[in-house]
């Protein structure tokens, strides 16, 4: 086999790698309303609520881009393209395997690492809403006496004139302060109270804990979603005749001439997975191997900010 057929061989077995069970993570789909558009076309946003002029869009890195709506009555989103860091497979690894195991685990481990940067730009968006440089103010901030349960009462407060059936998606250190509560502040309760789940049930707030990182280029990792903050996003609108969620997420299908060259059905692939060239040297001990890199193209928009609000809960755990 000619090394040109390789290269190709081996991007047809790695091929379309989305999970039709689970076409973005659970995490996106709680606060996201999910859509996919065909290669060429475009996203509009409609003018449907005078309260909400501008929808905030997630650039490349989770970079705040503000679009006001126009009075004609729809805005166009960008899309923007979302890769993911250059992985390897090593000869070493393809000579040992006696099937396809070590490409199977690297589109499996790009994809989760694209699902968590998909999620990450989101939420740092929303954390990039804090009113510093003039765009809508997001975040509810802790003061003096407050607890855990005090703060997140603030957020439903700040929310609930536009929505309910909350999330709120929280770091580590806040979902274990929410599970320790009752217990640390036993002694100076009056009367019975638990915060979970009796409190959040009873506000319609669903806690979805928010784990792991992703690697940067420097080779460090940044959090999905800061340990210490916690984002709640209201799912139903208030807004008479207005449905879904706030946060909108939109894949672009892959160009079908594209998609069908690396052996992907052309009318579904939503991101591309692929290796990159032919065989190389991966390592400074002259390891030879394969590059493998996954790539998509995006619309994460914040199109309605007055659902949501988030809070650092650092200074009161």
């Amino acid at each position: 086999m000619k090394p040109n057929d390789i290269t190709l061989e081996l991007a047809k077995v790695i091929g379309q790698p989305i999970d039709s069970a689970h076409p973005v993570s659970i995490d996106l789909a709680e606060i996201a309303d999910v859509d996919y558009v065909g290669f060429g076309e475009r996203v509009y946003v409609f003018d449907y609520d005078e309260n909400t002029d501008t929808v905030y869009t997630a650039a490349d890195n989770g970079q705040v881009t503000a679009n006001k709506k126009s009075p004609s009555g729809s805005t166009e989103l960008t899309f923007g393209g979302l890769q993911s860091e250059l992985s390897y497979v090593t000869l070493n690894e393809l000579q040992d395997a006696d099937d396809n195991t070590p490409l199977a685990r690297k589109k499996a481990s790009i994809s989760r690492s694209m699902d968590k940067k998909e999620l990450k730009n989101v939420c740092d968006a929303i954390l990039a809403l804090d009113g510093d440089t003039g765009e809508a103010d997001l975040e509810v901030a802790a003061e003096t006496g407050d607890d855990v349960w005090t703060l997140i009462q603030k957020m439903i407060n700040q929310v609930t004139d536009y929505a309910d059936n909350f999330v709120l998606l929280a770091g580590s250190n806040v979902v274990d302060a929410i599970n320790a509560y009752d217990r640390a502040n036993a002694d100076s309760f009056s009367m019975p109270m638990k915060i979970y789940p009796d409190l959040l049930d009873k506000n319609k707030v669903t806690v979805v804990k928010v784990l792991g990182t992703i690697a940067t280029d420097s080779g460090s990792s940044l959090a999905v979603l800061n340990a210490d903050k916690a984002i709640l996003v209201g799912r139903n609108s208030k807004i008479v005749g207005i449905g879904g969620k706030p946060v909108l997420f939109v894949r672009r299908r892959i160009n079908p001439e594209v998609a069908k060259a690396m052996g992907i059905e052309p009318d579904a692939a939503q991101r591309l997975i692929t290796n990159l060239g032919g065989l190389q040297v991966v390592s400074t001990s002259n390891i030879l191997g394969y590059g493998v890199v996954g790539i998509e193209w995006v619309v994460e928009a914040i199109t309605r900010y007055k659902d949501i609000c988030f809070a650092d809960f650092a200074s009161i755990i």
